[in-house]
């Protein structure tokens, strides 16, 4: 399964991931794998999840 994220998302992970590299990039870092471990956890299993609003494109 391929995923995508959302281009809000994107960019909001993006500033997530620059404001916690300037508090420590042990913190950037720590994020980093909590996003990474999450979307794995989706991958695996994505029926144990709902889909919150409908603003996802699935992608082939």
């Amino acid at each position: 399964m391929r995923y995508v994220f959302h281009p809000e998302a994107l960019t909001e992970y993006a500033e997530a991931v620059q404001y916690y590299t300037g508090q420590r990039v042990e913190v950037a870092q720590a994020f980093i794998n909590a996003i990474e471990d999450t979307v794995y956890r989706i991958r695996a299993s994505p029926t144990h999840y709902v889909v919150a609003e409908s603003l996802y494109v699935e992608v082939g």
